[in-house]
């Protein structure tokens, strides 16, 4: 079983586990605000509003490939990167009782620590739903004795705020160079929305994030002067190889992953390097804002699924 970025696709099936408006409430408070609920409308609340920071919808797939569950990962405080908020917490309604839920919790979990340095993680829920707190309960999660009133038209409601502290030597352990913990110990509270960038400053980013990974390959598997490392290094950090990489990969993103890729990939440059073709070069800066998308996104574990396929020389 595993996490991965939630796709549009996967909306229809989502929603399908909605069964009355009772369901719906439960599961997105005020959000969206009306049943049935389309996959249209879900994909509109995840992409079709700007957001302060990003969000990340992730989904649930079991050991087949079939969803069993969906989460989104968001920022509630702008001025700590370290806070985590789940919502939209739900697993399929035709496979309860098997323990998905807290399965689905303990992936969230470990990707908002290994992904995003996470400190604290918190949810709400709401008292007429005691299978989820008896589920959040047994995940680790305790009440923060924060409560709320919540007036909808399936009922009026306690909403109880809980939360849950990872273990430090487990946070330690899983404490990365990522952007956003970059930005947060650098103090820098302000994004930008990443559907705002110019994607060549994306590629501009991910540029350096591609050779960054290179470099740590090579100094961790070749014992050699460095003027060798910086020519195996060459061998990788070019348009032809990035070119190839990304043809490699295309089938492997996801729709979002994708329309990054293609923004890049169809933006006016103004410079051209003179030992590759223009359509290598722009598939390639295609590439690397796709990298330097997913490393300012905190989807770093993502970042280094796809360039496994960069790695093949490297033998243990």
């Amino acid at each position: 079983m595993k996490l991965r970025p939630y796709e549009t696709t996967d909306s229809p099936v989502i929603c399908g586990w909605l069964k009355d408006e009772a369901a719906l409430y439960k599961w997105s408070a005020d959000r969206i605000g009306h049943y049935p609920l389309s996959g249209d409308e879900l994909n509109a609340e995840y992409y079709g509003r700007e957001y302060p920071l990003p969000m990340h919808p992730m989904t649930a797939v079991d050991d087949e490939g079939k969803i069993f569950g969906h989460i989104l990962l968001r920022f509630p405080e702008p001025e700590d990167l370290t806070h985590i908020r789940f919502g939209f917490v739900i697993v399929d309604c035709e496979r309860r009782g098997q323990g998905l839920g807290r399965k689905l919790l303990s992936l969230a979990k470990d990707y908002a620590v290994k992904e995003f340095g996470a400190k604290k993680i918190s949810l709400g829920v709401f008292d007429s739903n005691p299978p989820a707190i008896k589920c959040y309960k047994a995940s680790g999660f305790k009440e923060t004795g924060e409560n709320y009133d919540f007036n909808c038209p399936a009922g009026e409601w306690k909403g109880i705020m809980m939360e849950y502290i990872p273990d430090s030597t487990k946070a330690d352990e899983n404490d990365d160079f990522s952007a956003l913990k970059i930005l947060s110990e650098l103090g820098v509270k302000n994004r930008k929305d990443l559907r705002r960038i110019n994607p060549l400053v994306l590629a501009h980013v991910g540029d350096a994030v591609y050779e960054l990974v290179i470099r740590t390959m090579l100094a961790e598997t070749m014992d050699v002067q460095v003027q060798k490392i910086h020519k195996k290094c060459t061998e990788y950090v070019n348009c032809h190889m990035q070119c190839e990489i990304m043809h490699d990969i295309e089938e492997m993103l996801t729709e979002e992953e994708h329309a990054v890729y293609k923004r890049a990939r169809n933006a006016k440059s103004y410079t051209m390097p003179k030992n590759a073709s223009a359509t290598e070069y722009r598939t390639a800066t295609g590439f690397e804002a796709l990298c330097g998308w997913l490393y300012l996104s905190g989807s770093n574990e993502r970042l280094l699924e796809l360039l496994k396929k960069a790695f093949s020389d490297f033998k243990e």
